[in-house]
């Protein structure tokens, strides 16, 4: 999931507005990106999905492609990584596919981006 970085989204205390079923406590004083990082935590926790990821990144940075990971939980290599041929273990990223390639801070196989 991409989230806009920007005040908005990062202004903690956003009223919560649920007319059909109350809100989960900890969502009350929590930002935006606050709650969708609890939404992709509850998401795997609950079993519902194995991965799940949250990055922001500034409007400004769309033609460049800048991001940033909002928790080690739900960073885009832990969500990435079942497809690479890796998995979780113990909340460490571990494997690759065979043909990977170091590059930058985390491994990349060949040909991917």
């Amino acid at each position: 999931m991409l989230v806009e970085d920007c005040p908005p989204s990062r202004k903690p205390g956003q009223r919560v507005v649920s007319p059909h079923f109350p809100a989960l406590p900890e969502f009350e004083a929590a930002s935006y990106l606050e709650r969708y990082n609890i939404l992709c935590r509850k998401l795997m926790q609950e079993r519902p999905h194995t991965a799940a990821g949250l990055v922001t990144s500034p409007r400004e940075a769309g033609s460049t492609g800048v991001y940033n990971d909002v928790s080690e939980e739900t960073q885009r290599a832990g969500l990435l990584a079942p497809l690479r041929g890796g998995h979780r273990r113990g909340g460490q990223l571990t494997g690759n596919r065979p043909g990977a390639r170091k590059h930058g801070a985390e491994t990349r196989a060949a040909g991917s981006w």
